[in-house]
């Protein structure tokens, strides 16, 4: 797979790089050691601009029957929720801790419109804390479709504590449609409703856009 950046780090991919040809220009040219020093520096940089920012070219399947992962990473939690104010009654919470080797672009799960988008402070906890999903700073974006509702919040680590989302409500989005990224360690919760059939295990590894992790049963009535 072709392996691009996302758009938040091209600006800081395209300062490393040329932050690296100076400093080697340099250090070659006046046999600098301090400017070669920087240059290995820029380089360490450059390198780890491209893993944190790094977008592969995928290609979703499609089929409007099935929930895709918004995000890479392992699978920390699965519960059933008694109540659950986006529902308003039962619902089904699946959690996704993103380490900092884990790809941090986000997609969307499903086709449908966006029908919320709130954004929210909050602490910086560890993001594979259980309190985290509620405590920490985080986006929170519903989705709704011929088969219901989907929400899932984006949730920072304690490390750059940085969240991007460039979707707003009322936009329609497509499933496995890259929106936004949460920066370094981080935690995504996806809440369905009980009438999806989760099909992925705590401990599981997933991939943004290519993992299923649930089918709907059947369309809301």
């Amino acid at each position: 797979m072709r392996i691009l950046l996302y758009r938040e780090g091209l600006h800081i991919f395209i300062s490393a790089g040329l932050t690296l040809i100076i400093c080697l220009v340099a250090g070659i040219t006046f046999s600098c050691f301090p400017c070669l020093l920087g240059a290995c520096l820029a380089g360490l940089f450059l390198l780890f601009t491209v893993l944190a920012f790094r977008n592969p070219n995928r290609h979703s399947p499609v089929d409007d029957t099935i929930l895709l992962s918004p995000a890479d990473g392992r699978i920390v939690d699965i519960v059933n929720l008694d109540f659950c104010v986006f529902f308003d009654g039962p619902a089904q919470l699946i959690s996704i801790f993103l380490s900092p080797l884990d790809v941090h672009v986000n997609r969307s799960p499903a086709t449908g419109r966006i029908i919320l988008k709130s954004y929210r402070k909050g602490r910086f906890y560890p993001a594979f804390r259980k309190k985290s999903s509620d405590l920490n700073e985080h986006t929170i974006i519903g989705i709704e479709n011929l088969f219901g509702k989907i929400y899932f919040k984006q949730i920072a680590g304690m490390v750059f504590r940085r969240i991007v989302c460039h979707l707003k409500e009322n936009d329609y989005v497509s499933a496995g449609e890259a929106f936004g990224m949460i920066k370094f360690g981080s935690r995504v919760d996806i809440f369905v409703s009980p009438k999806v059939r989760i099909v992925v295990s705590k401990g599981g590894r997933v991939r943004a856009g290519l993992s299923i992790i649930g089918e709907y049963r059947d369309k809301k009535q």
